[in-house]
């Protein structure tokens, strides 16, 4: 698999971990029955991305899917980036298949004021993993084979 290949489908699960989590914070908000909507909705967010993209990471590292891994510390930033326009693709197709009309440009522009704090730690905790985090006794640039585990 490309380099681009492989940041672009991180990047697309990243986004699509980033819209289930809004929407998971959402139906905790309406469950809770309470009012402060982002009171819930974000810490809850916040927590299922952070767990969506740190599972899709371990799964990266098994089997068929190696294929996925970080191969570099430089292809978080790639992913980073690529999840911001992932992410208003979805929101938009997920709001007008649910609403019927588009979403208006604010909800994005909060979507995408999630994303930049969020996705900073979403990403890191991928690249870890991989042992290509930027702090990671590994992070070289490219994957360290040497390593004996």
């Amino acid at each position: 698999m490309t380099r681009r290949d492989r940041v672009l489908v991180h990047a697309l699960v990243l986004a699509a971990s980033n819209i289930c989590a809004v929407l998971a914070g959402f139906v905790a908000y309406v469950l809770s029955g309470r009012a402060g909507q982002l009171g819930i909705q974000i810490p809850v967010a916040i927590a299922m991305t952070l767990v969506l993209f740190a599972v899709w990471s371990l799964v990266t590292q098994r089997g068929a899917w190696t294929g996925l891994r970080f191969e570099r510390s430089a292809e978080g930033l790639w992913v980073y980036l690529a999840a911001f326009p992932w992410a208003a693709v979805l929101f938009l197709a997920v709001h007008y298949a649910t609403q019927g009309y588009l979403t208006s440009w604010r909800n994005v522009a909060m979507l995408a004021g999630f994303q930049a704090v969020v996705n900073v730690v979403a990403v890191l905790v991928g690249l870890g993993m991989a042992g290509q985090a930027p702090y990671s006794q590994g992070a070289r640039g490219t994957r360290d084979d040497s390593r004996s585990d």
